[in-house]
């Protein structure tokens, strides 16, 4: 029994002692581990919008760990809120209506420390109606006349000329074929004139212009010319938008000055004496075959009068006359 006793007691101190051994220096601290270091980082809840071409209100909700600033690279997107604090953001977006017919697309950045995000906006093009106009440019000649202007539309349209002597037919209506009668009235001016069609449907719009060419004109400021027969010079003022010609048959009148002003020029001929008794006359005519202009004046001379002075004849002394 008592060794027993004994057997139990070296082992019980074996093991006190290997116990005490394994804690070797039992008042050494154990190492911290290192701290951990929280990386930057902004989450948004989508990273695209996609508008109409209208445009309007949309939102994003970004989340982050440090300070943040946003901005839009166009004017036409803006964002309600551009900087702020660590946490979760709503920002709203505001989108103008695109009137172009283009689409278009801007880029919203979210910084945050050294992280950052991207939202690319895009909106399309502006629909663009249809107008469908097959002539667009029309000349008329004096006399005026009724020009068909047929067009084609998706929408409704309005009509409006600028001059008065253009008239239209139908001023608007709605989409579909429709023909125009344009009634060009007749030309008493001196020059061309130009009318202006304004045919509008929707955001579409087509300018017809119409030409019509001046009433061609031709006159002279006097039909008859009186001359004493000693001769002289003839001035006739001529007013003309058209290139003329002048012919004379009688070879006592001679065409010796022009000078012109616009549309006016004077001309000046040379009458010469009348060597005769006889009256005589010459005509000067002023044309334009093409167009069928032509005026004329007649130059009316007197004959050289008789000599009625009287020569007295007879003698007195050594004189002698007649």
């Amino acid at each position: 029994m008592k060794n027993n006793c004994l057997l139990v007691l070296i082992v019980l101190f074996m093991v006190v002692c290997l116990i005490g051994g394994c804690s070797g220096g039992g008042n050494e601290e154990i190492p911290s581990p290192p701290p951990v270091v929280e990386k930057d980082y902004v989450n948004v809840t989508t990273d695209s919008i996609h508008s109409t071409n209208q445009g309007g209100d949309f939102s994003f909700t970004i989340t982050t760990n440090q300070s943040w600033s946003a901005s839009s690279n166009q004017s036409w997107c803006r964002i309600s809120s551009t900087s702020g604090n660590k946490g979760t953001i709503s920002i709203k977006v505001q989108l103008d209506e695109n009137t172009s017919f283009s689409e278009r697309t801007a880029i919203i950045t979210i910084q945050a420390g050294t992280s950052n995000q991207k939202v690319v906006v895009t909106q399309p093009a502006a629909k663009q109606d249809q107008l469908e106009v097959t002539t667009t440019t029309f000349s008329v000649t004096a006399e005026g006349k009724d020009i068909q202007l047929p067009f084609t539309t998706d929408t409704d349209w309005e009509a409006t000329s600028d001059q008065p002597w253009c008239t239209l037919s139908e001023l608007k209506g709605e989409k579909g074929f429709h023909t125009i009668v344009v009634t060009i009235g007749t030309c008493t001016e001196w020059e061309d004139r130009k009318a202006t069609i304004v045919l509008k449907a929707g955001n579409a719009q087509e300018t017809i212009t119409i030409t019509q060419e001046r009433a061609f004109q031709l006159l002279v400021t006097c039909e008859n010319e009186q001359v004493d027969y000693a001769g002289g010079t003839v001035s006739v003022k001529v007013k003309s938008n058209v290139q003329f010609e002048i012919s004379c048959q009688a070879t006592w009148i001679k065409q010796v000055k022009t000078s012109s002003s616009n549309l006016e020029q004077t001309l000046q001929f040379q009458v010469e004496a009348n060597e005769t008794e006889n009256n005589r006359e010459g005509e000067i005519s002023f044309y334009n075959e093409e167009k069928k202009l032509r005026q004329r004046i007649v130059i009316q001379q007197e004959g050289k009068p008789e000599d009625t002075s009287v020569k007295p004849s007879g003698t007195i002394g050594n004189m002698t006359w007649g």
